[in-house]
């Protein structure tokens, strides 16, 4: 028979053992960290990195074109870049649809009249590099290469839970410039 200590003692054990199962896993990135670099071709062949947008504010959007919540989110994503590209503000969508699927993403670009520079992934390595759950995921990159922001699920980029955190790494980003160039407006 186990005493009232005993039991305390299992599960406050077995809480342990959970608590520390539920830990980020030290490659996962979160928020604070420097992204890990990562990099894909684009839909003309060619390679691009997330080091060489160092200096600038990325939206990295991970999605599919079978992905409805994507499909969704895309046309505001498309108004993000539209309004805030020459700000500095780099968005940038990786499409994980498999090998062969260029088609249906150059149709899916098409019917939504979408601009924003396109990667595709069809191994899904990002969804590997930045441990993600599905799709949609959203990560918000400063211009540091640290994680500003992540977001799970399909987001709102006409809302201000988005627009905050971007107009600040923006914000940041130009303060930064200033500060290099010497100047103190």
């Amino acid at each position: 028979m186990l005493t009232r200590t005993m039991a305390h003692r299992i599960t406050l054990a077995a809480a342990v053992l959970v608590l520390g199962a539920c830990a980020a896993p030290p490659d996962v990135v979160v928020q604070g960290s420097r992204v890990p670099d990562y990099g894909a071709r684009d839909l003309a062949g060619q390679q691009v990195s997330l080091r060489d947008m160092r200096g600038e504010v990325v939206l990295l959007n991970i999605w599919a074109t079978w992905c409805y919540p994507c499909r969704k989110e895309m046309p505001g994503l498309e108004d993000l870049h539209r309004e805030l590209e020459a700000s500095g503000l780099n968005v940038l969508a990786v499409s994980v649809d498999a090998a062969g699927a260029a088609p249906e993403i150059h149709e899916f670009l098409g019917e939504l009249g979408l601009t924003m520079k396109v990667l595709h992934d069809s191994r899904a390595d990002i969804s590997r590099v930045f441990s993600t759950r599905g799709v949609p995921e959203t990560f918000l990159i400063g211009h540091d290469g640290v994680l500003r922001h992540h977001w799970i699920g399909r987001i709102d980029a006409h809302s201000e839970s988005v627009r905050g955190p971007v107009i600040a790494a923006l914000r940041d980003m130009h303060a930064t410039l200033a500060s290099a160039d010497g100047d103190t407006r």
